[in-house]
């Protein structure tokens, strides 16, 4: 599909600066305790199969910016940082 005016621009904004972070989304949490990050990341893959916002990129192809909508999740990256103890 055609991507809208909106997902245009951000397209061009990225093309513009491949290292910008606007077309990404980051998030930090804190929390006390164990985490499995193996089921995290399993449970972000099964929302992204509900959402196709979150398996959606574009492409540039013939000076046209595409909507592309992939039917596997995208792929999820977690760190783990430990906060020092002094």
């Amino acid at each position: 599909a055609v991507a809208t005016v909106a997902q245009r621009g951000i397209f061009v904004e990225w093309l513009q600066d491949r290292s910008g972070l606007g077309y990404q989304i980051l998030q930090t949490f804190k929390w006390a305790g164990s985490l499995n990050f193996g089921r995290l990341t399993k449970s972000f893959e099964v929302l992204s199969t509900w959402h196709e916002a979150l398996r959606t990129r574009f492409v540039e192809a013939d000076s046209i910016v595409l909507q592309v909508i992939e039917s596997e999740p995208l792929f999820f990256c977690f760190e783990h940082f430990s906060e020092s103890a002094g």
